[in-house]
């Protein structure tokens, strides 16, 4: 090729590129009109519609893409409370339809005094309360009629009239027990709510009152058992001097057992709770045996130590044991008078006398009786423990 043609080619192209592109944008243009046309023609096509409503037959056309579009567009009212054969959001896809529509009716619902206004297309008036959210309990009376009187009910249609039941309240058994019924006799409303009364049990009112609404009945549940119990007996230990032992040995002659007893108490309880108990019968089961112990002990005579009880105090006494042995001081001896058997308990605060056993305070003379014999001999006998 020369090299003036391919210059000839070059300057056309260059004359004419602005035409070439704006030949390329139209029909890009044109492609996408087209698209978006037809997606468009192919979403959006007229529907018919036929409408029953009643005795009524009407009929619409509509590009509307759902039921209740389609209706509101036609002017139709569609209650909430309406009733429809189709669902009101179907779609519309450009076909023939049919639907019937069932008018909901006006109601007023005079709750226990309380005036409510809704629209239903049930007829049961225990539908349109559930309907409506209202709840009632089998004890109500329910009633329906048509509204003679729109004034003075504010209304036209029907009304429906609930009588609420008198409620009252069972306190028993820990709970409260909620109870609808008109007859308002204890007895019944107890009856009623399935409570099983025992002999005992307290009811409060009796059950032949009459309640009013709102009223409680208190049950006490009253419950008795007997109940038994051992207790043990303890023994008592008797202590016996005896010459054979030693001066402050001991020795078992009769060893103590613990006894034990049956205690049968009856028990009243109330609502679960222990609120008497009382004895009914006492038997032993196992005797005690008290214990003896022999405690050694030595004799002798017992003089007055007027001075023990001027200086360490009434219940004083000097030991002739504590001669030999000076740890006695300080301790407690059983002093009896061997005459009459009477005891008094002394501590040692000497040692002596040298002629007897004891010199024994004044006060304690005077508590075993030995005063007399003090007078007419100077001494009487006695026996002396260690304790």
């Amino acid at each position: 090729m020369s090299n003036n043609l391919k210059n000839k080619i070059v300057n056309l192209a260059k004359a004419n590129w602005f035409f070439v592109f704006a030949l390329f944008l139209i029909l890009l243009f044109l492609w996408g009109y087209k698209s978006v046309k037809g997606d468009f023609d192919s979403r959006v096509k007229e529907s018919r519609i036929k409408i029953y409503i009643g005795d009524d037959v009407l009929s619409i056309k509509t590009s509307q893409p759902t039921l209740i579009e389609a209706l509101t567009e036609g002017g139709i009212k569609i209650y909430e409370e309406d009733a429809l054969s189709l669902p009101r959001d179907i779609s519309l896809t450009g076909v023939d339809y049919s639907v019937r529509v069932e008018r909901s009716v006006p109601i007023v619902i005079n709750n226990d005094g309380k005036k409510i206004f809704a629209r239903s297309v049930y007829k049961n008036p225990k539908e349109v309360l559930n309907q409506n959210n209202i709840k009632y309990w089998p004890e109500d009376i329910i009633k329906t009629e048509l509204i003679l009187n729109p004034v003075y009910y504010s209304g036209a249609g029907r009304l429906i009239s609930i009588e609420r039941a008198p409620v009252y309240y069972i306190n028993v058994d820990r709970k409260k027990i909620e109870i609808r019924d008109w007859d308002g006799e204890v007895g019944n409303i107890i009856k009623k709510a399935g409570v099983a009364l025992n002999p005992n049990d307290i009811v409060h009112p009796n059950k032949d009152a009459k309640l009013t609404n709102g009223a409680e009945i208190n049950i006490t549940r009253i419950n008795y058992a007997e109940i038994v119990e051992k207790k043990s007996i303890s023994y008592q230990t008797t202590y016996q001097g005896s010459t054979s032992i030693p001066l402050g040995q001991e020795r078992v002659r009769i060893s103590g057992v613990t006894g034990e007893k049956k205690l049968t108490y009856r028990v009243t309880y109330k609502d679960g709770k222990e609120v008497s108990r009382i004895l009914i019968g006492d038997a032993v089961t196992r005797p005690k045996r008290d214990a003896i112990i022999l405690r050694g002990s030595v004799t002798g005579k017992c003089k007055w130590g007027q001075i023990y009880e001027k200086r360490d105090g009434p219940y004083t006494t000097a030991f002739h044991y504590a001669l030999s042995n000076r740890s006695y001081i300080g301790r407690y001896i059983l002093v009896t008078n061997l005459s009459n058997r009477k005891s008094v308990k002394v501590r040692v605060v000497d040692a002596g006398p040298t002629n007897g056993l004891l010199d024994l305070s004044t006060t304690a003379i005077k508590e075993i009786g030995g005063l007399n014999s003090i007078y007419v001999s100077g001494y009487f006998n006695v026996s002396v423990q260690l304790l």
